[in-house]
């Protein structure tokens, strides 16, 4: 049995992730992790996520950021896909129970609340965070009581370069890409990585092509500009 070394974090990555952008910036996941680290002493941090294959490349850059990943099969659903974590990530919590000191959990799911409570009176609960103050159910504000931590005003802190091109897209921003121009979704996991451009039409993402290979020319080279391509930067 693995030794108590540390406090987990266990992540719903879809909830934090649809927060973050309800919020008008982008989470940059690498600064998250460190944040976790530094603030609540977590030693491993995982993060339940939909899986999909075309997709291996997110999964490695959220990888090479110290994430362990607890992968969800996604399914074919009018919506799109479908990948529920919310088992997974109780069931989760439960086996490792004897291996942390506490638990920092980071949702705004109201089905997480008895998960949230249990850990709170056993003493297990390091804190709640919660993305969006303005969006999360009042049953876990009901379970966590004061432990509850919020992201809203640590844009500075933790959000991605405003360079960066690419993000991670949720299945209704897809969905409504998809409405839009007529054009089956690109990528379909539950957490995809999609061009900021995605929901532009082609007309107008044409014109932005055109204007983004003007500017490269007149702009003078700077560096390795590889590191600012994923919302996930390094």
């Amino acid at each position: 049995m693995r030794n108590q070394n540390g406090n987990y974090a266990f992540i719903d990555s879809q909830n934090l992730n649809r927060a973050i952008q309800s919020l008008k910036w982008r989470l940059d996941f690498k600064k998250f992790h460190d944040y976790l680290k530094r603030e609540y002493g977590v030693t491993r941090s995982l993060l339940f996520i939909g899986y999909m294959e075309e997709h291996r490349e997110l999964y490695e850059a959220l990888s090479s950021h110290g994430y362990e990943l607890v992968y969800k099969t996604v399914l074919p659903s009018k919506e799109g896909v479908k990948g529920n974590i919310d088992a997974d990530l109780v069931l989760r919590a439960m086996i490792e129970y004897p291996h942390y000191r506490q638990a920092v959990i980071v949702t705004g799911d109201g089905d997480f609340a008895s998960l949230v409570e249990y850990l709170k009176n056993q003493r297990k609960l390091k804190c709640l965070i919660v993305p969006n103050m303005h969006r999360y159910s009042s049953l876990l504000k009901e379970a966590a009581g004061e432990q509850v931590v919020f992201l809203n005003d640590l844009r500075e802190q933790l959000g991605a370069r405003q360079s960066s091109k690419l993000h991670i897209s949720t299945p209704r921003k897809q969905a409504e890409t998809h409405g839009r121009t007529g054009q089956k979704p690109a990528l379909e996991s539950m957490f995809s990585v999609a061009s900021t451009d995605a929901a532009t039409p082609h007309g107008g993402r044409r014109k932005m092509e055109r204007r983004r290979s003007s500017r490269r020319r007149h702009r003078r080279p700077h560096g390795n500009s590889d590191g600012g391509k994923f919302g996930l930067t390094t």
